[in-house]
């Protein structure tokens, strides 16, 4: 029988053509094989993902603002003064602007349509849901942050049109103003 092959047996020509996988597990499916793959990468991810920052992240694990220089308040004694009621956790300043009619009607990352008339913000790392008190000029203002944003390197605060008119900031578009959390 030395003219017969077996049906395991393969010639040099096909061994080649073969991945190297199939080579060293011929009984594995190509299932397996991405099951495994993806079992790896979600371990390795629960692993080291929040020693690179890539894990969940909550407020407590972050700062109480986002913005070009972060301040971590640990105490309401560490909170800046700022006259108000000791109700307020702290405040701080941020460069805001404001989103007006070309956004109108948009879906916002916590899923109504963009209202301009209402008074609502954009912050990048706040809850959604987080209630704001901007000043600006003297004036102030109670906002709700209900999308992400702004994408402009160097802002951190994005106000509706109602509530940047409120603290007349429509002329300047953007200007320093003083939020605190409520």
């Amino acid at each position: 029988m030395m003219g017969e092959t077996s049906s395991t047996h393969l010639s040099r020509r096909e061994w080649r053509r073969q991945s190297t996988w199939r080579r060293f597990l011929p009984k594995t499916s190509w299932k397996s094989v991405l099951y495994l793959s993806l079992f790896t990468a979600v371990s390795l991810l629960a692993a080291f993902g929040t020693v690179v920052g890539i894990g969940a992240r909550t407020a407590q694990d972050s700062t109480f603002y986002s913005g070009i220089s972060e301040v971590s308040l640990s105490s309401p004694a560490d909170a800046p003064k700022t006259g108000t009621s000791g109700s307020e956790k702290s405040s701080k300043v941020m460069t805001a602007s404001y989103y007006g009619k070309d956004f109108a009607g948009l879906p916002t990352a916590s899923g109504p349509a963009f209202d301009p008339n209402k008074l609502t913000a954009a912050h990048k790392k706040l809850p959604l849901g987080t209630k704001l008190l901007v000043e600006h000029k003297g004036k102030s203002v109670r906002v709700v942050v209900n999308d992400r944003g702004p994408y402009i390197k160097g802002r951190q605060l994005d106000l509706s049109r109602a509530a940047a008119e409120e603290i007349d900031l429509i002329e300047p578009s953007f200007a320093k103003v003083q939020v605190t959390k409520q």
